[in-house]
């Protein structure tokens, strides 16, 4: 069949996300005197979408600037006042790089560090995905029956009310909940027999303590100690943020399935090629590695192939189901494994064409 009818002729095991456009992928950027440019890469290519540090203690005050790589893994963080800087790159599904020292007007090529395992990636999570490990007490703990009874405060009627407290009307007017300072322990604070202990002495500490004691007894303080106790006890056991184990027992009971996440920004091209088959007059290869950044499994999702002309312009362009550019032999249900690499290889035959570059978008419909 000819490329203006089908593009796919066959398929390897295939996956992608994000835009790619032919370009050389080592290219310096171009940068001002005042700006740090350069690519960042990973073990398999460039890194997309990961995040750029320049930080600097030179100044009347700490300062830090950041920006996020493009789909070759370029950057440029602009417009920085002259000072000594270090330079590192962040990502989900990454470790901090080591930092770099650099100065304005200088090119800066970085290497991401791929984390170890998910304990180590969740470490770059938000808070708010270790606030939601948070286990409230259940409906049928409402209205409360005080101090003697469950340990809620009689005044809460439902446990919407109660949340209301955990997660807008409460501790969180004043300041961050899931971050390390808060869903840790800090060894300052004493040596406790549990979590309860360590939550009772440390709603009692600083300028704030009257305020954490008040908030603690809006919800009725046993079982709000008990609550945060669990919570930061169960992370120092090794537990992460995730809720797919939860519904996949509900799932059990009620005949259903969890499908994996569908995220297209926690997948990258890490690296792509397109070249002529030596062995077939018009036909192409199109090869690509792309990674599942993040420490839980994403969807495949679908992926869009555009050939070019010279001038940038459309010659042909097909979206590809999953089932359409995966190998038969993978189970695509169970979605990208997490930190996981997929080859990709398309053959194409583009003999009635001509074209000069093409571009890779992963989208979900």
């Amino acid at each position: 069949m000819r490329i203006k009818q089908t593009l796919l002729l066959g398929v390897a095991v295939a996956a992608a996300a994000a835009y790619l456009t032919i370009m050389p992928l080592n290219a310096q950027v171009t940068i001002d005197a005042d700006d740090i440019g350069g690519v960042v890469t990973g073990p398999a290519g460039p890194e997309a979408g990961v995040w750029v540090i320049a930080e600097t203690t030179d100044l009347g005050t700490k300062m830090a600037k950041m920006v996020v790589t493009d789909d070759q893994g370029r950057y440029v963080i602009p417009d920085l006042p002259k000072a000594k800087y270090k330079v590192w790159v962040r990502g989900y599904g990454l470790v901090d790089s080591a930092k770099v020292d650099s100065e304005p007007g200088k090119q800066l090529n970085l290497t991401a560090v791929k984390a170890p395992n998910e304990k180590a990636a969740a470490e770059y999570y938000p808070a708010i995905y270790w606030y939601s490990m948070i286990k409230p007490p259940d409906q049928a703990s409402f209205p409360g029956t005080g101090p003697t009874g469950n340990g809620v405060n009689p005044n809460i009627k439902s446990q919407g009310q109660y949340l209301d407290i955990v997660k807008t009307n409460g501790c969180v007017t004043c300041h961050q909940l899931g971050n390390k300072a808060t869903r840790t322990i800090p060894a300052a604070l004493g040596n406790f027999a549990n979590g309860h202990e360590a939550w009772t002495r440390r709603i009692q500490s600083g300028q704030a303590s009257t305020n954490m004691v008040n908030t603690i007894d809006r919800m009725g303080t046993q079982a709000a100690l008990k609550m945060f106790g669990d919570w930061t006890d169960r992370v120092a056991a090794g537990e992460l943020p995730a809720s797919k184990p939860t519904l996949q027992r509900l799932c059990a009971v009620a005949g259903c399935s969890i499908r994996p996440l569908r995220d297209v920004a926690a997948l990258s091209i890490d690296a792509s090629d397109l070249q002529a088959d030596p062995a077939h007059k018009g036909l192409l290869i199109l090869t690509a590695t792309i990674r599942n950044r993040a420490a839980y499994p994403i969807g495949y999702p679908y992926l869009e192939l555009t050939l070019t002309d010279a001038a940038d312009q459309v010659v042909v362009r097909r979206a590809l189901s999953p089932p359409e550019y995966v190998s038969g032999t993978v189970n695509t249900t169970t979605g990208i494994a997490p930190n996981g690499e997929i080859p990709v290889k398309l053959f194409i035959d583009a003999s009635a064409t001509v074209q000069a570059g093409y571009r890779l978008y992963l989208f979900f419909p």
